[in-house]
């Protein structure tokens, strides 16, 4: 008797397993981005396998530029955007140093700027461009693919991408 009532009770508590969310087959295994750190004090973390990514215009009210944009959400559930402002500076096999727009006279639009990297990293309504670090691409165009050390003022985040801008 009490067998049977173990059956019964395995029986009903795997009836609801027998299906499985459908995923879409990754392109490569480290498809998307993952990034970790500290901005503003506050520390993010993120990895998404399919974030949203835009090669195109991501900060229409400073007029119109091209942009590489990976949209995301942290941890925590906030929005983020790492946002590459000059990505027809990436180019396979380099190693690129970030630069400020600053410093580098280009704001508000940087896609003419050769020879570093202009990148920003959006936080809900916090936007901050890095103003040190490195880039290290494996790919450029059509798919990106890179890690990346940024510094901020008051803050450093690590991580890397491989994505391909939604058509």
């Amino acid at each position: 008797m009490r067998w049977a009532a173990v059956v019964a009770a395995a029986a009903l508590l795997s009836g609801g397993c027998g299906t499985q969310a459908v995923q879409r087959a990754p392109v490569a295994p480290d498809d998307g981005i993952q990034l970790t750190g500290t901005l503003g004090g506050r520390q993010i973390h993120v990895s998404d396998g399919e974030p949203e990514v835009v090669l195109g215009d991501c900060d229409p009210n400073d007029g119109v530029d091209e942009d590489l944009c990976m949209v995301t959400f942290s941890i925590d559930g906030a929005p983020l955007a790492l946002v590459i402002d000059n990505p027809a500076a990436l180019a396979a096999g380099e190693r690129l140093p970030v630069v400020a727009p600053a410093g580098a006279g280009c704001l508000p639009h940087c896609d003419d700027l050769t020879g570093g990297v202009v990148i920003e990293v959006r936080r809900g309504q916090q936007r901050q461009f890095a103003t040190s670090g490195s880039v290290v691409v494996r790919e450029a165009d059509p798919r990106y693919a890179a890690t990346f050390a940024l510094g901020f003022g008051k803050g450093r985040v690590t991580g890397a991408f491989n994505v391909r801008p939604d058509a």
